[in-house]
């Protein structure tokens, strides 16, 4: 009886195994990562085909039909491998190509804390402590921004009051014990207990208060605030959704901060990052606010 391709390769191909799948609109270092561990698998099986191909040859003792027959298999099997390295290749050089050539993921973030007793840190999660008093206390991230569109992933893991995320000009100093970013030197914050925007430049006497009450969030969310340094401008996004109210005219010398009032109140860093294009959009109904 003559054997089967499988019979007398050893390889078992399965279609569905070397497939390609590529959702676009996920991370492109995830798509890539998956198509190089595919292609790894392609050449892997390629190789095993070839030298099953060579080592049958010199050990097996068939007759001309079936080793014409078999051969021929095998080449099939091998064109259909090279195919298929061939458009993961291509696939690979692509999504490689419009890849955002200057994102930037700062993985180790360095956190300043001002009255550090008032902390509960582990990792990137901070809580408030319990036997503090209430008042305003912050952790900085300690990373200067003066180039580039930068956005600052959060998640609020519990808010019960005042709750302040923004940013600040580095050249002022750091955020004062209970101080907020809008509240000291030239700086603009995001609160939600007045759900409005507050800015201060330096030498005002108190903050300016704007936005009449559209800054909401609250515990479970995901808050992102990006900093476009190329157009100077600060919009706050909460579960993906832009706030009408965003800031113009912001420092050129930045650094992000948080301030948490409440005790037991606190939040998680997710990411801080450059991206290559701002997510903001411009609305009808945009509040704009002048730093």
């Amino acid at each position: 009886m003559q054997p089967t391709p499988s019979e007398s390769t050893g390889i078992h191909l399965n279609r569905a195994s070397v497939g390609i799948q590529v959702n676009l609109s996920s991370d492109l270092h995830i798509a890539i990562s998956f198509l190089m561990d595919e292609l790894k698998q392609v050449k892997e099986r390629l190789n095993q085909v070839e030298e099953t191909s060579r080592k049958r040859e010199e050990d097996l003792k068939m007759t001309m039909t079936e080793s014409t027959a078999l051969k021929a298999r095998e080449q099939e099997l091998i064109a259909q491998f090279r195919l298929k390295e061939e458009e993961m290749q291509k696939t690979i050089a692509v999504l490689t190509k419009n890849q955002r050539p200057n994102l930037v993921i700062i993985p180790d973030i360095r956190f300043i804390l001002s009255g550090t007793s008032g902390w509960i840190q582990s990792g990137n999660r901070f809580t408030r402590s319990s036997d503090v008093k209430d008042k305003f206390q912050t952790v900085t991230l300690d990373h200067i921004i003066t180039t580039g569109i930068w956005q600052l992933t959060l998640f609020i893991s519990k808010q019960s009051t005042s709750f302040v995320i923004g940013l600040f000009d580095p050249n002022d100093g750091h955020v004062p014990d209970d101080g907020y970013p809008g509240g000291f030197g030239t700086s603009v914050g995001f609160s939600i207990y007045y759900k409005n925007v507050y800015t201060h430049r330096k030498g005002d006497s108190k903050p300016g208060k704007f936005g009449d009450g559209h800054v909401v969030f609250r515990a479970g969310d995901e808050v992102v605030l990006e900093a476009d340094m190329k157009s100077r401008t600060c919009h706050l996004f909460v579960n993906s959704e832009q706030t009408k109210v965003f800031v113009r005219n912001i420092p050129k010398s930045i650094k992000f901060a948080i301030s948490v009032h409440r005790s037991e109140d606190g939040f998680g860093v997710r990411s801080l990052r450059e991206v290559e294009v701002s997510q903001a959009v411009p609305q009808t109904d945009d509040v704009a606010v002048d730093l």
